[in-house]
């Protein structure tokens, strides 16, 4: 389905000047806000179908734009407010994020550090050192690390390679790439070419298998360097669009 959106009519009611007799008409909006909001929420949209183009429900499709415009937004620079419409798309964008990192599917330094035997200090310490990837909650501002960042075969050397070319990437980006199913890893996750067999569902086992002898590699050979040059298209692709 296409969705065709009226900008014109949209930008007579949000200017104040008179469109179809029965609009209803918006008091005055700063023109240069309207052009900026359209303009993030389009780089959104480009964003999130170029990534997951077909994958995603309605639903998730908006989640998603939500969270990649609430990524854009600089809401301490904000001297004008937005409208009320764009305020809540982004307050739902942080909501978002916050349940996702909330979930069993994230764990927090004090688990991770019972899971890898070590001291809670000595977590936040290999998060600080890019050893091991982590994310921000948009409140607290406390980390919260993927289950399969702890696998010990991801965790270290490889994750911190991935970071280094990951360079000024936001995390959030980088995230949604390690998992996001990729074409040019026969629809894996990055993060699970790069897991522990015994951390990996025999049917994904089968695939990277598969994977390896296709790329002419020794089995059981890492997939690091492939996931990189994955990595390095994907970004390449995010500066041209």
């Amino acid at each position: 389905m296409v969705v065709v959106y009226d900008i014109a009519a949209r930008s007579r009611s949000l200017s104040g000047q008179p469109g179809h007799p029965n609009e209803d008409v918006s008091p005055p909006l700063d023109e240069a806000i309207v052009r900026s909001v359209f303009e993030k929420t389009l780089e959104s949209l480009k964003e999130v179908h170029q990534h997951r183009p077909g994958q995603l429900t309605t639903g998730q499709f908006i989640r998603q734009v939500a969270e990649t415009l609430a990524d854009k937004a600089d809401v301490g620079a904000q001297e004008v407010p937005v409208e009320q419409g764009w305020q809540e798309l982004l307050e739902s964008g942080l909501r978002s994020k916050t349940s996702l990192l909330r979930s069993a599917e994230f764990k927090t330094t004090s688990e991770a550090s019972e899971l890898l035997g070590i001291r809670e200090a000595a977590v936040r310490k290999r998060i600080r050192e890019q050893k091991l990837f982590a994310l921000k909650t948009p409140v607290d501002g406390e980390h919260r690390i993927p289950a399969w960042s702890l696998d010990p075969r991801l965790a270290g050397a490889p994750t911190a390679a991935l970071l280094a070319d990951a360079g000024a990437a936001d995390e959030w980006h980088l995230y949604h790439f390690l998992s996001t199913p990729n074409g040019s890893l026969n629809g894996l996750r990055p993060f699970e070419c790069l897991l522990s067999s015994e951390n990996l569902p025999l049917p994904r086992q089968a695939i990277r298998d598969e994977l390896v002898a296709d790329l002419g590699l020794p089995a059981g050979a890492s997939l690091l360097e492939i996931v990189k040059q994955a990595l390095s298209a994907e970004l390449r692709e995010g500066q041209e669009a």
